[in-house]
């Protein structure tokens, strides 16, 4: 009876370390998410601000505001896509 109630009690603490690791797995899921969400704003906010900082005679193919457009909407397309064509050949990064 003894060996049966020690069984029992074995289960039930192994159910709960799963319930913690599922726990654990979905914060690291959160932190994760949130450190891209961060990088992804952080890309989009230093093309924002060179475009601010560029003249519009130095933009090629699009006007300033189809780059905004651009950068904001379709990472990481968008801001590859600014930094490669945006500018002519001897722009400075």
């Amino acid at each position: 009876m003894v060996a049966r109630h020690e069984r029992e009690a074995h289960v039930r603490l192994a159910a709960g370390d799963e319930d913690d690791m599922s726990v654990t797995s979905a914060w690291i899921a959160v932190a994760t998410l949130a450190m891209i969400m961060a990088a992804i704003a952080w890309i989009d906010a230093r093309c924002l601000a060179d475009l601010s900082n560029t003249a519009d005679r130095e933009l090629r193919y699009f006007d300033r505001s189809t780059w905004k457009l651009i950068i904001v909407l379709s990472f990481p397309l968008g801001p590859a896509l600014y930094l490669a064509c945006a500018k002519g050949p001897g722009r400075p990064w």
